[in-house]
């Protein structure tokens, strides 16, 4: 199931929580409610390391509160940033506009992005050494075990 981040209902408790931090509490409080055993997100940093640290911080704590898998992470500064690096650019998580450079480089639409992962999914090892998030996402979403 997926969600627009505006959609997120917002965890409640602890009222002294930053609202990225409320975000994946949330998911993570929908994902326990339903009986799911894992919750995987990423979420564009935009610049903002504060959101980047408000959701590590919710990860580990929605981890220590909801018997749920949670895989998570942080694209910085997009998640075009995790494209680049999927081409082998070995700067992706240094670009202030990665949607730009990707843009750039002719992957414009929907279509062409998603050819783009098609195209390189062998090559995720090594995207995952150009953006850092990328690579810890990953590794979260291969701890998820596959039998509860």
């Amino acid at each position: 199931m997926a969600f627009c981040r505006k959609s997120i209902r917002k965890f409640t408790a602890g009222g002294h929580r930053k609202a990225e931090e409320k975000n994946v509490m949330g998911l993570a409080l929908y994902a326990k409610e339903r009986g799911y055993r894992a919750l995987i997100f990423t979420r564009d940093r935009d610049g903002r390391v504060k959101r980047e640290e408000a959701i590590e911080a919710g990860i580990t704590k929605a981890a220590a509160e909801f018997d749920v898998a949670i895989a998570g992470a942080v694209a910085v500064e997009a998640i075009e940033a995790w494209l680049l690096a999927l081409l082998g650019d070995l700067k992706a998580d240094q670009y202030n506009d990665p949607k730009t450079e990707l843009d750039n480089r002719g992957y414009t639409t929907l279509d062409q992005k998603l050819e783009l992962i098609d195209a390189h999914q062998g090559g995720l090892q090594r995207a995952e050494v150009s953006a850092f998030w990328l690579g810890m996402w990953s590794a979260r979403v291969r701890a998820i075990p596959e039998n509860p």
